[in-house]
C-alpha cells in the first residue's frame, strides 16, 4: 500500500464522486477513503523489489496494454468488410501480418531506445506504406526501408517533462517521488 498525495487523493474521490452520480449512486465512505491508497497485489518477494520499482512496473504494465489497444485500433482487428466468414478470416489474418510487419521496423528503428514514442513511430510508418509499396513494386526496397528505419531513429522523440515523468523516464532514472509508504 502507498499513500498518495492529496491532491492526487482529491482528483481520484472526485472521479469517483462523478462516476456514482452517473449511475444515480452514492459512493460508501469506504470507498472515498480508500482513494487516498495506491493497492497493488503482487507475487514478487519484497526481497526482489522496493514499492517504487512496484509502482514503476505496474506503469510499464499499463504500457503494453496501451500497445495491443493501438494495435487493435489502428488495424482494427474487430472490424470486417464482409459477412463470409473465410474473408473475415483473410482480414484479420492481413491485417496482423501488417502489424507484425509494423512492429518489425518500429523494433529494428526505435525499440531499443526508451525515449522513442512507439505510438509517434507507429504514425510515422502509417504515412509511409504508400512508399513501401511503390519501393517493393520498384525494387529498390532495402533502400527505402533503411531511409525508414533512420527517420525513426532520429524522430518520434519523448520529451523529458520534469513535472509528469514519462514511463522510459522512470525507467531509466528511478521513481524520485516521495512517497508515504505503509508495510502490510
Amino acid at each position: 500500500m502507498v499513500k498518495v498525495p492529496e491532491e492526487v487523493a482529491e482528483e481520484r474521490k472526485e472521479r469517483i464522486r462523478r462516476t456514482a452520480q452517473k449511475n444515480v449512486d452514492v459512493p460508501s465512505e469506504e470507498i472515498l477513503a480508500l482513494a487516498h491508497w495506491t493497492i497493488v497485489i503482487t507475487n514478487i518477494p519484497r526481497t526482489r523489489a522496493t514499492y517504487s520499482d512496484i509502482l514503476v512496473l505496474l506503469r510499464l504494465r499499463w504500457q503494453i496494454e496501451q500497445l495491443f489497444r493501438l494495435w487493435k485500433e489502428d488495424a482494427k482487428i474487430d472490424e470486417w468488410r464482409t459477412k463470409k466468414p473465410y474473408r473475415m478470416l483473410c482480414e484479420f489474418y492481413a491485417k496482423m501480418c501488417a502489424m507484425i510487419i509494423q512492429q518489425s521496423l518500429i523494433q529494428e528503428g526505435c525499440w531499443l531506445d526508451p525515449l522513442r514514442s512507439l505510438v509517434k513511430a507507429a504514425d510515422s510508418l502509417r504515412r509511409e506504406c504508400n512508399r513501401i509499396m511503390i519501393a517493393f513494386y520498384e525494387g529498390n526496397l532495402e533502400k527505402t526501408i533503411q531511409s525508414i528505419l533512420h527517420t525513426l531513429h532520429s524522430a518520434c522523440r519523448i520529451e523529458r517533462r520534469a513535472a509528469f515523468p514519462s514511463t522510459a523516464q522512470l525507467l531509466l532514472d528511478g521513481l524520485d517521488w516521495q512517497l508515504e509508504l505503509l508495510l502490510t
